[in-house]
């Protein structure tokens, strides 16, 4: 798609779906409200005017006048009985456009210094205006014509009551797409068991179904597979244990290699079982739910691991919240990636506090390194860097649950080159 048609370029896609249908509808009312105006005013008004019934109610009045000279009140009279007849508004001028008298529901103004024939008043829409043998000027508006504001008043009611009775069944239509996203939104995060409310038999009511359709099945092949994975993940460990004892009871001292090698190679099993358990509870987004979270002095867990390993400890101290036996497990499996592939050299753990909100520990050690390219990927499960030698040990699992456990932990975990050779793993988590 062009980069000028983007749907994220308008407005009007930022809006909700109900606030989109709604405006689009107002605007239809206002675009025939104002076309509607525009043709009445410019168009349909003028060819209404009825010039001859307004020149013969001038006629009838002006036959029925007293003399110029008259007085005012005989005059008055006569204009006030045609009012009454008619319910016009009927005004008098004299010749020099001064008022003599006015009646009716509306004040007529004089007719302006150009206007000197009878016709139509300019600038009005329904006043027409007649200058007598004598000179003075009658001038009539009939009650009851509709002029262009009356209209678009009406017209603008119209468009207020349509906005406003339109507005709830918008909401209505749309609140269901909305419970709908948010069922999806919800089944996307990890909740399996979420269901959308199937209410109608309109296509949202068929599409909430579809989903839940679609929603039990993967529910349910995903129990399946957890079910799998752990009956035969016990299953493995029986036989395990039973080849375990037996390889022990067969120890001599001229088959103690092959012993040996045979139980570095039963305890890979076991720790690949075990990694494949915990891997799959971890991949979850709700996999922190139920377990016991509390407050641990990350510091001291470093140096604490440190010491197993004969690895050193400098930097910060810093308290998080998280599952102790989770962040135990992350630091031991970098603190045994750094030993199996650092070539024996010191292994060196430093912890930062960085922006006050955050603490940051890094794992370094002086191995072969990992290339640019592959420092993304040894974080896949099962993954091995190229040239790796499988008697180095280790199931290609560890990396990838360090950073599972960091993200379930809010953090970040990463691949870094050290300065003058080796790596460096870099886990960042928020402070308590």
């Amino acid at each position: 798609m062009p980069s000028s048609l983007r749907p994220s370029r308008f407005a009007l896609y930022r809006l909700r779906m109900n606030q989109q249908v709604y405006l689009a509808i107002v605007a239809a009312l206002l675009v025939a409200y104002l076309l509607t105006f525009a043709f009445y005013r410019y168009v349909a008004q003028p060819s209404t005017r009825n010039t001859a019934a307004y020149a013969t109610l001038v006629k009838f009045v002006s036959d029925a006048l007293p003399p110029l000279g008259a007085p005012e009140a005989a005059q008055a009279a006569v204009v006030e009985d045609w009012v009454a007849r008619t319910r016009a508004a009927i005004a008098l001028y004299d010749p020099n456009r001064k008022l003599i008298v006015a009646a009716g529901h509306r004040h007529l103004h004089p007719p302006p210094a150009g206007q000197t024939t009878d016709g139509w008043m300019p600038g009005e829409s329904n006043i027409y205006a007649a200058v007598l043998p004598d000179g003075r000027w009658v001038l009539v508006a009939i009650e009851g014509r509709s002029g262009p504001l009356t209209l678009g008043f009406a017209l603008f009611l119209i468009t207020l009551t349509v906005a406003l009775g339109v507005y709830p069944v918008v909401g209505r239509l749309t609140r269901r797409l909305e419970k709908l996203q948010q069922s999806v939104a919800e089944f996307g995060a990890g909740n399996l068991s979420v269901r959308a409310d199937t209410a109608g038999a309109d296509e949202v009511g068929m599409l909430a179904r579809s989903f839940n359709h679609s929603a039990g099945q993967l529910e349910a092949l995903v129990k399946a597979q957890k079910s799998l994975l752990a009956n035969a993940s016990h299953e493995l460990r029986s036989p395990l244990a039973r080849l375990q004892m037996a390889v022990g009871l067969l120890g001599t001292d001229g088959k103690r290699a092959v012993t040996e090698e045979i139980n570095r190679n039963i305890r890979e099993l076991d720790e690949l079982i075990d990694e494949i358990l915990l891997a799959s509870r971890l991949d979850s987004p709700q996999a922190m739910q139920g377990l016991r979270l509390e407050s641990v002095n990350l510091s001291r867990l470093l140096r604490e691991e440190c010491s197993r390993y004969g690895a050193t400890f400098s930097g910060d101290e810093g308290q998080i919240v998280g599952h102790c036996a989770l962040l135990q497990r992350m630091v031991r499996n970098l603190l045994e990636n750094a030993r199996r592939y650092g070539a024996g050299a010191p292994i060196e753990v430093r912890a930062t506090r960085v922006d006050g909100a955050q603490m940051e520990f890094s794992v370094w050690d002086r191995g072969a390194g990992v290339p640019p390219e592959e420092m993304e990927r040894i974080f896949e499960p099962f993954y091995r860097v190229p040239g790796a030698k499988e008697s180095a040990g280790g199931v290609g699992l560890g990396l990838s649950l360090v950073r599972s456990i960091a993200a379930q932990h809010r953090g970040t975990a990463r691949c870094v080159a050290r300065p003058g050779g080796g790596s460096g793993f870099v886990v960042r988590l928020p402070l308590e």
